[in-house]
């Protein structure tokens, strides 16, 4: 278990990696368009339109859903360190459009893997790319669902 979680960290420190140099890019490409503007009021106009453009949380959410999938697995891998035996497993909100799984109140649906966004989406990519096994345990809570994740 712990070789996966560091292969997954690995795969996903290298998508961090590409999606920051994608909005650094973009980010600094806009910035000369800015600069090139003699008219003072115009540049700040326009450098207060690319600030707005990249400090919202889309100008940024994949960098941000990457970097906290980061952090979880980073946590799984500092659990089984901490006791090889231990069963590894992740929680998420479900059932608000705020959450990573807007669906899912009904107990007796089961999670649809396809329709989870976010963090949770980036976590469960990770481990599947490395073949983690993922089960699905009943859920008893209509605001929360989870998965435990075995080597194989």
């Amino acid at each position: 278990m712990k070789e996966k979680l560091q292969l997954a960290i690995s795969f996903l420190t290298s998508h961090v990696n590409s999606a920051s140099s994608s909005i650094e890019a973009l980010l600094s490409a806009d910035l000369k368009n800015v600069a090139a503007y003699a008219d003072p009021v115009l540049r700040a106009e326009k450098l207060l339109e690319v600030l707005r453009k990249y400090g919202s949380p889309e100008g940024h959410s994949s960098v941000l859903n990457r970097l906290a999938a980061l952090t979880v697995l980073k946590d799984m891998l500092a659990e089984v360190e901490a006791d090889p035996t231990a069963e590894v497993s992740y929680e998420f909100y479900v059932g608000r459009a705020d959450c990573d799984y807007a669906f899912g109140r009904d107990l007796s649906l089961p999670i649809v893997e396809a329709q989870l966004v976010g963090r949770t989406m980036e976590v469960l990519r990770a481990l599947r790319l490395v073949e983690c096994k993922i089960e699905w345990p009943d859920r008893t809570n209509g605001f929360k669902a989870s998965f435990v994740v075995k080597a194989n």
